[in-house]
């Protein structure tokens, strides 16, 4: 994580010397900024921090989210779209889109720090609204389960199932659970 956030405030010195150079000109501004997303009965169900906003004046305000992720991931995504193929990726673009939507910005951007040259993954939230819709739906489910006192559903999924942490342990569904090891006390099959 520390090895993380050093090369993001690299990444993000330099963006902001790009800026300076760009036509139009931008700043990098809002850095770590407290992010809250509420649902339609006003509850906060998401939270995080933005890792900056790109100031080109004029109202054009796009976020920006910089992942440093894995070289083995990130050779693999070329558009926002490629984001969603993989389970590992797949929350920095909930991520970002949580950040449009919640800000009202229409577009943003991914940083994604590679060898060479980082690339630069612009993101459209209108395109991406229906993703973002089903999100939110999520999390407020999540919420109305925390309130109650309730678990919920178990998901569907068995392949994200089985990467969570809990499986196994804390967590056995009954549709992904097998009948166990069987354990035989008959001292004929035992001799």
């Amino acid at each position: 994580f520390e090895r993380g956030e050093d090369r993001e405030i690299t990444l993000l010195s330099k963006l902001s010397r790009v800026g300076q150079l760009n036509d139009p000109p931008f700043k990098v501004i809002g850095q770590q900024e407290r992010f809250e997303l509420k649902d339609r009965n006003g509850r906060v169900v998401i939270v995080g921090k933005t890792d900056a906003t790109l100031d080109f004046g004029g109202g054009l305000r796009p976020k920006l989210e910089v992942k440093n992720w894995n070289p083995n991931l990130t050779s693999k995504i070329s558009t926002f779209e490629d984001f969603f193929y993989s389970p590992w990726t797949r929350r920095g673009g909930f991520q970002i889109l949580a950040y449009l939507y919640g800000s009202g910005e229409p577009v943003g951007f991914v940083m994604l720090d590679r060898a060479g040259i980082p690339a630069l993954i612009p993101v459209e939230l209108e395109a991406h609204l229906d993703k973002m819709e089903e999100f939110l739906s999520k999390a407020t489910d999540a919420m109305d389960h925390r309130e109650a006192g309730t678990l919920p559903d178990y998901i569907q999924d068995s392949a994200e199932c089985r990467r969570c942490w809990c499986f196994g342990s804390l967590c056995n569904p009954p549709t992904l659970s097998g009948p166990g090891a069987q354990v035989f006390t008959d001292p004929e099959i035992e001799a």
